[in-house]
């Protein structure tokens, strides 16, 4: 069974001077990886992004290289000063965003 999933929070994040939007949660199946769903799926949660006026993605990532290589592939950066309440939350997360346009370049 393939199983491709992305979710957004609609709810501002202000971190580095730019207005966030979270990325929650993005999972392609094993038998899926590889197809190119989960760029498809990323492109999407950042035309998301974009609409709802957000200047970047922000993402906590666990700390596998697969996942970290994959956020990096797709123009994600470090953060410099996680979100306080996200950090707490996961701070074994490696946390990154990803700039959406003019502004968060």
């Amino acid at each position: 069974m393939l199983l491709e999933r992305a979710l957004t929070d609609n709810r501002p994040l202000h971190n580095q001077t730019l207005r966030m939007r979270q990325l929650k949660f993005l999972h392609v199946s094993h038998a899926a990886r590889g197809l190119g769903l989960g760029g498809r799926l990323f492109a999407l949660a950042c035309e998301h992004g974009r609409q709802t006026g957000a200047d970047a993605l922000y993402i906590s990532a666990t700390e596998s290289r697969n996942t970290v290589d994959f956020y990096l592939r797709q123009g994600c950066r470090l953060l410099q000063q996680p979100d306080p309440e996200l950090f707490a939350k996961e701070p074994n997360d490696i946390h990154l965003y990803r700039p959406l346009g003019e502004k968060g370049l």
